[in-house]
């Protein structure tokens, strides 16, 4: 894949935040998946290229379930998210 990249993964202890890329960044929308959980999508063709976890040391599960390089999202998961987006 052209445009893949090593997965980065970054913490910031002093706002206890932690991001997960994908890809490299891209113009993408944020949407909330859970509290302090929050996916970075790309809406054509549809992709999940980031993840931010707000309060991460006080989450209730620290474990980030990922598949390939990419966020395991299930189907009802990204229905959901692509309501969101408004795209099919």
């Amino acid at each position: 894949m052209a445009d893949s990249m090593p997965l980065k993964v970054s913490y910031d202890l002093e706002f206890d935040i932690l991001e997960v890329d994908f890809r490299e960044p891209a113009e993408a929308i944020t949407v909330e998946l859970a509290e302090d959980v929050f996916a970075h999508v790309v809406p054509d063709p549809f992709s999940i290229v980031g993840l931010t976890i707000h309060n991460f040391s006080k989450h209730p599960s620290r474990v980030i379930p990922l598949m390939g390089g990419e966020l395991a999202v299930t189907p009802t998961a990204a229905a959901e998210i692509k309501m969101l987006l408004k795209v099919s």
